[in-house]
C-alpha cells in the first residue's frame, strides 16, 4: 500500500544498518535498480551523523529501527534535525502497527519489514523512489486518543536528546539488565553507568530506571 508524496531526483543514499550483510544487500539492490551514484553505509546513528558532518548530504536515508544507540523514534528525530529535507525510510524486523504508526506520524516516507520478500522489497523501494509513501499491506492504524499521541511524541522528543551511550544504556534497562551487567556489556565502570543513568533520568523526567523503562514501553517505542 502506498500513497503519493512530492518526489525528487535521488542520486545518493545513506543506509544505517548494523547488520553488514543486509546493508550490503540493500546497497546492491539500490545500485542495480536505480543506478544510485553514491551509497554510504553506517552501523549506528552516531556513525551516520559523522558521515553527514563530512559534507555527505544524502537524498534518501534507509534507517534500521533496532540500532545500539537509538530507541524508538529518537534516532530518526536526530537525523531529521540534521537533514530536515531528506526523506527517511524505516527498515525493521519489528513491524507492529503501533511502531509503523509512530514513524508515519513523525514523517517517515515508508516502513519496510525485514521479512519482506525480495520482489516485494524491490517494489516497495521502487514506490518510494517514484515519490510514494510505502506502508505494509497488512498495516492497520491503531485507535489512539489524542492524549496518547501527545505522550508518545513527548517521550520520543525526550529520548532524542539522549547521548548515544545514554540511549544504549536505556535499551539495556528495558531488557532488565543490572548496572554491573550493563557495565560489562559496554566495557565501562559501573560508576560511569550510574552517572549516565542519573543524567538520562533527568532528561526523561523519570523517577527511576523502572519508571524510564515503563515510559518507553507504554509509549510503544521499543
Amino acid at each position: 500500500m502506498s500513497k503519493r508524496r512530492e518526489t525528487t531526483t535521488t542520486k545518493s543514499v545513506l543506509i544505517i544498518e548494523d547488520h553488514p550483510l543486509y546493508g550490503d544487500a540493500l546497497a546492491e539492490t539500490l545500485t542495480r535498480l536505480f543506478a544510485v551514484q553514491r551509497v554510504k553505509l553506517a552501523t549506528s546513528i552516531l556513525s551516520g551523523l559523522k558521515l553527514i558532518d563530512r559534507n555527505f548530504s544524502p537524498d534518501l536515508i534507509l534507517l534500521d529501527l533496532n540500532l545500539p544507540d537509538s530507541a524508538g523514534t529518537s534516532g530518526y528525530l536526530k537525523l531529521k534535525r540534521r537533514l530536515p529535507n531528506a526523506p527517511v525510510v524505516i527498515i525493521s524486523a519489528h513491524a507492529d502497527n503501533r511502531a509503523i504508526a509512530s514513524f508515519l506520524a513523525v514523517g517517515a516516507v515508508g516502513f519496510i519489514p525485514k521479512n519482506t520478500a525480495r520482489a516485494n522489497l524491490q517494489n516497495a523501494l521502487r514506490d518510494i523512489w517514484n515519490g510514494r509513501i510505502y506502508i505494509p499491506p497488512n498495516f492497520r492504524r491503531p485507535e489512539t486518543k489524542r492524549s496518547d499521541h501527545d505522550i508518545r511524541e513527548q517521550t520520543a522528543q525526550r529520548i532524542s536528546s539522549l547521548t548515544p551511550q545514554q540511549a544504549r544504556i536505556l535499551k539495556y534497562i528495558t531488557k532488565g539488565k543490572l548496572n554491573k551487567e550493563i557495565a560489562f556489556e559496554m566495557s565501562i565502570a559501573e560508576a560511569t553507568v550510574k552517572a549516565h543513568i542519573t543524567a538520562m533520568l533527568g532528561k526523561l523526567g523519570a523517577k527511576s530506571r523502572t519508571h524510564a523503562a515503563m515510559m518507553i514501553k507504554e509509549a510503544s517505542l521499543v
